[in-house]
């Protein structure tokens, strides 16, 4: 490998890289923790290190109950005593700008409450455009690489227009729960990118912009893509049990996905249907008179469940389509750190391989003579040959000792980090599809209560009959 991956720093206890010129301290060699795993994986023993600081402590154990909606509607008012939530965000208010024909875009509010002594105040209120949301999501990811960052929603989720109000309220609710999960994050939220994102205004937010690197992805993806299949069967079962699990929960995520388009479907259909019963049923009243009296109740109940049904099908996207869709994102990032810390290791055990031989090469160059060398035949001095084969091979060793020891340095770094972060994830993911599935319970329960309401009106006005 002719450029090994560069040492990765380990952030301090505010989430900040050190400065190049900085010592990077070694980190301890120790196993890292298997945290557990998602319920549709095997377990993995063990828990993950806690986080470095108290702050991050106090945000892990920390489970925010209330519905993701409801966040950005309460636009987060107030900071907790406890300073549990000393960072909360949340995006309101999209509003497009038509400036001609060739240029209009969307603007939406970020307002953010905090008591962080490194904010220069308590409360901010920015605009910013999708595309300066995923330019945070790509400098995060570029400074962060040994981090979970949550996933950008995705561009063109609905088959809609990206400027009609649904589409709109759709986004605006994803870029909430983008922002909402980056805040809570005990090291992503220490972020000084994230905090001129939260807090500049638009030239100093352009300025900002303009002096942060630009790196789109993990430059190793490319290289990942090469590990040997026989290699990846051999790296840390640990991490293999992690891989797998995030796997298998994510087909699974995906099987929801399937089943959500055909519920959509069918619930579609049964409105219509509905809509044709009512139809029916009032064509056959106007013969039957003992039904008259009932046709009024009976047509309300029908339509008003057409109704319902139809609701239940347009806003199916936005309470349940999209969270599973950004669970599956989600899992994808998890999927390629883990694949990420594979090629660090696999880098680490290429140097070292290379390291061996170079060492095995300088034990036969100190046993042999050199004069059936090539350079003797030509008359040069074997013993002069010799020595500059073994100087050369020294600066090879070298070499090659120091990128060993920089390539394991950041195997351990990777490897204390990614429990951490697959705990944090497994919690995260586990929580929001609860609160998911919990919001689409309640829906429900409320279409079938207003149902029955209904129809007990119909059963009320046959009984009069």
């Amino acid at each position: 490998m002719d450029e090994p991956p560069a040492v990765l720093k380990e952030e301090d206890d505010r989430g900040f890289l050190p400065s190049d010129d900085e010592e990077v301290p070694a980190p301890k060699k120790t196993a890292a923790a298997a945290p557990a795993m998602l319920t549709v994986s095997t377990a993995a023993s063990a828990s993950a290190p806690a986080p470095a600081t108290a702050q991050a402590k106090a945000a892990d154990k920390v489970v925010d109950r209330q519905p993701l909606d409801d966040r950005a509607q309460k636009a987060r008012d107030t900071v907790p005593a406890d300073g549990r939530y000393d960072l909360t965000v949340a995006v309101t208010d999209p509003e497009v700008h038509d400036v001609n024909i060739l240029d209009t875009y969307v603007m939406y509010t970020v307002n953010t409450k905090t008591n962080r002594a490194d904010f220069s105040g308590t409360s901010f209120s920015v605009q910013r455009r999708f595309s300066d949301f995923d330019w945070l999501h790509d400098v995060l990811m570029h400074e962060h690489p040994n981090h979970i960052v949550a996933p950008m929603p995705l561009k063109h989720a609905l088959k809609l227009d990206k400027f009609d109000p649904v589409f709109l309220e759709a986004r605006r609710a994803a870029l909430d729960r983008f922002l909402h999960r980056i805040s809570m994050h005990p090291v992503l939220s220490h972020s000084e990118t994230l905090r001129g994102f939260l807090t500049c205004n638009a030239p100093d937010f352009a300025s900002l912009k303009r002096d942060r690197e630009r790196s789109i992805r993990d430059r190793v993806s490319d290289s990942v893509m090469q590990i040997s299949a026989k290699f990846l069967n051999d790296l840390d079962k640990q991490f293999a049990e992690l891989r797998g699990g995030a796997l298998k929960y994510q087909e699974r995520l995906k099987a929801l996905e399937l089943v959500s388009d055909k519920y959509r479907a069918a619930t579609l259909e049964l409105g219509l249907g509905l809509q044709e019963v009512g139809i029916s049923f009032g064509a056959l009243a106007e013969t039957e008179d003992y039904l008259k009296e009932a046709t009024p109740s009976l047509r309300f109940a029908l339509q008003h469940q057409a109704e319902q049904w139809a609701d239940v099908s347009h806003t199916q996207d936005a309470s349940y389509t999209h969270p599973v869709r950004e669970a599956i994102q989600y899992s994808d990032a998890v999927i390629a750190l883990l694949k990420r810390r594979d090629y660090l290791e696999w880098t680490a055990e290429k140097l070292a391989a290379d390291l061996l031989n170079a060492q095995n090469d300088r034990d036969k160059l100190e046993s042999s003579d050199q004069k059936s060398s090539i350079g003797a035949l030509f008359g040069k001095d074997p013993a002069k040959i010799k020595q500059e084969k073994l100087d050369k091979n020294k600066e090879l060793i070298a070499s090659l000792t120091k990128q060993t020891e920089n390539a394991q340095n950041n195997v351990a770094i990777a490897n204390g980090a990614m429990s951490a972060e697959f705990e944090r994830w497994t919690l995260q993911a586990n929580t929001e599809l609860r609160e998911m599935m919990v919001q689409v319970s309640d829906a429900h329960i409320h279409l079938f209560e207003t149902q029955i309401a209904a129809w007990k009106q119909v059963e009320e006005a046959l009984a009069r009959e």
